[in-house]
């Protein structure tokens, strides 16, 4: 079992508590992003002159290694591993020895943890985001071949006045790339606002002011 605590006990951890704090059945899939943590930490201390630049540069190659033979199923990530963490900085210091040891050196496992976790959420929206373009493509195909096709609008599930697939398919776009914050006010029915309102528009954008929010208001998919 390989942890990065407990160096001054006697007794090896029981199974049991070892199992209560093990986090690697969920927190293996943040391998890179701890790698890519700790390469930044190991530059830093070369930097700051806490590490000579032998031991910076084999610690980094040590890393690079790690990152690949993961990537390419040499390694495996086990249960044998309390954590990511542990799992890197072990196999860290069986490549490449005594210079492993100092990779923890100014850190704690809470800002690992913090950091993986922060640099995990910005990866997986950067990948989100292109999903979302890739859907947006999609849909401004359709939009651009069906000015002509019509097909009956929809309100509370039940069918309205006739529209076309183009402007039903414009609903859509917005809501999945103006952000994750909105709120829905002043969004307005099914097929737009009434002459009457378009003579004296109503301003969605000043309500996040008076509400004192930053959220956005965007047409829904239906109304």
């Amino acid at each position: 079992m390989a942890q990065l605590w407990g160096g001054r006990f006697t007794k090896e951890t029981d199974k049991l508590v070892y199992n209560f704090n093990a986090s690697i059945s969920f927190d293996q899939k943040f391998y890179e992003q701890d790698i890519r943590g700790s390469k930044a930490h190991v530059k830093m201390l070369a930097k700051q002159g806490i590490l000579t630049e032998k031991e910076r540069d084999q610690i980094l190659e040590g890393l690079e290694g790690i990152l690949a033979d993961v990537k390419a199923g040499r390694l495996a990530i086990t249960s044998e591993y309390e954590d990511i963490h542990s799992f890197v900085e072990a196999n860290l210091i069986d490549r490449i020895g005594d210079p492993g040891k100092k990779l923890h050196t100014g850190r704690s496992r809470n800002d690992q943890v913090a950091l993986d976790m922060k640099l995990y959420v910005r990866d997986e929206i950067d990948e989100i985001d292109q999903e979302v373009k890739s859907l947006l493509e999609a849909l401004q195909k359709i939009m651009e071949e069906n000015v002509h096709t019509y097909m009956p609008g929809f309100t509370h599930l039940q069918k309205a006045q006739p529209i076309t697939l183009r402007a039903a398919s414009r609903a859509y776009p917005v809501p999945q790339y103006s952000g994750r914050n909105r709120q829905p006010i002043s969004t307005q029915g099914v097929n737009g606002a009434s002459k009457a309102t378009r003579a004296s528009p109503v301003s969605p954008a000043r309500l996040p002011v008076a509400l004192s929010s930053t959220a956005q208001n965007v047409k829904p998919c239906s109304a």
